[in-house]
């Protein structure tokens, strides 16, 4: 049984580690509720130190799944 946790509890942490901050799922829950993270990044990304926005509304897509 404890063999069985482990191998599952290896392959979760295989999945995780297979993540990197672009995919829509991770980055929608890293950048959730974070605005000034949100900001940081597209400041980075695109290359304005003075980059701002007001208000986010990530998950907020109006998809119902």
């Amino acid at each position: 049984m404890q063999n069985t946790t482990k191998n599952t509890k290896d392959k979760i942490l295989e999945k995780i580690q297979q993540f990197c901050l672009f995919d829509d799922d991770f980055m929608t829950k890293c950048f959730e509720d974070n605005l000034e993270c949100t900001e940081l990044v597209l400041r980075i990304i695109m290359d304005k130190a003075d980059l701002s926005y007001p208000e986010s509304n990530f998950g907020n897509t109006g998809i119902v799944s």
